[in-house]
């Protein structure tokens, strides 16, 4: 007999294999190089989501292995927030327009004109948060900022970074 999601049963798993036992005694075993799963604050396995949803303010994943966070609205902080095994890091624009909404559509997000006609895209996926920088004109200075902060117990790391000529014009 083939597998069947509704009929086998799944017997153990763990964040990048599912393992079932069919109805006819034999076993499927599913692997991914992306995760399945991902424990929850009780301990418990859980699928891996991926939709954005509204919390507190802020835009998050509940079952996701980097439990990433984005703000609603730009501020003079982090944008993008991750956290696993105790560490967290968070990622933002030094120099951004103050207020710019989120624009979410399942697992993406778009802040527009973050900068003048520049967008800052944020997508989700099972096992990362992918930025994309869409440019819709030639900036207008020859350079960026941007904030990368690192967190772990006892111990935090802030950097800002100027990116310095950009190959425009």
């Amino acid at each position: 007999m083939r597998f069947d999601l509704q009929r086998s049963r799944l017997v153990s798993q763990s964040m990048f294999t599912e393992e079932y036992v069919n109805p006819d005694g034999t076993w499927t075993s599913r692997q991914s190089s992306q995760p399945l799963n991902v424990r929850d604050e009780d301990g418990r396995w859980r699928p891996v989501e991926v939709d954005l949803a509204e919390r507190a303010g802020r835009w998050v994943v509940a079952n996701h292995p980097l439990r990433p966070s984005l703000v609603g609205a730009t501020g003079d902080g982090e944008l993008l927030s991750v956290q696993a095994d105790g560490v967290g890091a968070w990622l933002g624009l030094a120099d951004p327009v103050l207020g710019i909404d989120a624009e979410v559509d399942g697992s993406s997000a778009v802040y527009r004109d973050v900068s003048p006609g520049t967008d800052l895209r944020y997508e989700v996926t099972p096992g990362s948060v992918k930025e994309t920088i869409v440019l819709h004109r030639q900036p207008v200075g020859s350079s960026w900022r941007v904030r990368f902060c690192t967190e772990r117990p006892g111990w935090r790391f802030l950097h800002t970074h100027r990116c310095h000529q950009c190959p425009f014009g």
